[in-house]
């Protein structure tokens, strides 16, 4: 199985014997309208509760990645409301709590101004590996 995902400036691609499904988004602004379309009222209070705009944004890419990678995974598309997978993101120092209402394992990480988060079945190993230009 594989899944790629495409956002400006960063191409990202998934392989795995597992349904697997990847996203990958540049932080940038946000519209209010989107948020409040794909997220439950618990994810936008996550969103705009304590924080300045930037890391409103991050928080928004962080579940935003989290939604389309699971609905990649599922392979339903649109089909799918991002509502009715919610995410709950706790940081707490050195740990990370990720907990979705739908099943899933899921793996995500932030680098260079970009969220990728990718989804499988089941719990598996992941090894990131980043191909530069020159390395192609």
């Amino acid at each position: 199985y594989y899944n790629i995902s495409n956002t400006s400036g960063l191409v990202v691609c998934a392989m795995s014997d597992l349904e697997t499904g990847v996203d990958a988004e540049r932080v940038h602004l946000i519209k209010e309208t989107v948020m409040r379309r794909c997220c439950t009222e618990a994810e936008t209070a996550y969103i705009m509760g304590n924080s300045g705009e930037e890391q409103a944004r991050e928080r928004f890419f962080r579940l935003w990645t989290l939604k389309e990678s699971f609905i990649k995974m599922i392979g339903q598309g649109m089909y799918f409301s991002m509502r009715e997978a919610e995410f709950s993101i706790q940081d707490t120092g050195k740990m990370q709590g990720l907990f979705c209402s739908q099943p899933g394992y899921f793996v995500q990480k932030r680098q260079n101004g970009y969220w990728i988060a990718l989804c499988t079945q089941k719990e598996t190993e992941v090894l990131w590996r980043e191909l530069k230009r020159e390395d192609l």
